[in-house]
């Protein structure tokens, strides 16, 4: 039976996401929340998001040089860099006030496309 996490496109977020796979062995988690690579430029206007802050800037520096969860895990590796790139976070309710290209209903499409 497949298993998701829903969480927020931040450091916090994807550590939660980690320690699930790390502590309970969910190796099937698949993690459906917002991720850097969903917001395209042109999704970059339409979505609100939030800076990093300095705390979570190092977070990440930390994750990336020492967790080893997250070495086993290049996509996930690719996303952090990725979100440590841009500077910014993105809650999973941001997506709510996504009117670009359909809406929200839109964006969940594409997720559901990638899964398929």
């Amino acid at each position: 039976m497949p298993l998701a996490y829903l969480g927020d496109c931040d450091p916090h977020g994807l550590y939660i996401y980690l320690c699930y796979r790390r502590h309970r062995g969910l190796g099937l988690l698949h993690w459906l929340g917002v991720q850097p690579r969903d917001i395209t430029r042109k999704m970059e206007f339409c979505v609100p998001s939030l800076d990093l802050s300095k705390k979570e800037k190092d977070m990440i520096d930390r994750m990336l040089s020492s967790d080893p969860t997250l070495k086993k895990m290049p996509q996930a590796l690719l996303e952090l860099h990725r979100m440590k790139e841009s500077g910014k976070k993105y809650e999973v309710e941001a997506l709510l006030s996504y009117q670009g290209d359909g809406g929200f209903n839109a964006f969940l499409d594409k997720l559901e496309e990638e899964e398929g």
